[in-house]
């Protein structure tokens, strides 16, 4: 018996789980960067900038602190 099956994630809930572990004194650093090593569709990225956002950094802060890389 064949059994193909594709796991479906909600990769932006995931996302924001991760971020939810990140200690929050990253966040209300104004210098700490964020590296995303395996960047894809960013969803990690996304969910570390609305985090940083809610501690109010400006949109030029979050962008100079974020990086990702994808091979």
């Amino acid at each position: 018996m064949n059994m193909f099956f594709r796991i479906m994630l909600d990769y932006d809930k995931l996302a924001d789980e991760i971020v939810q572990e990140i200690d929050e004194k990253h966040f209300t650093s104004k210098t700490d960067t964020f590296l995303d090593p395996a960047f894809a569709g960013g969803q990690l990225l996304k969910a570390v900038a609305k985090r940083l956002n809610k501690y109010g950094h400006s949109v030029e802060n979050i962008r100079s602190r974020l990086f990702g890389y994808e091979d």
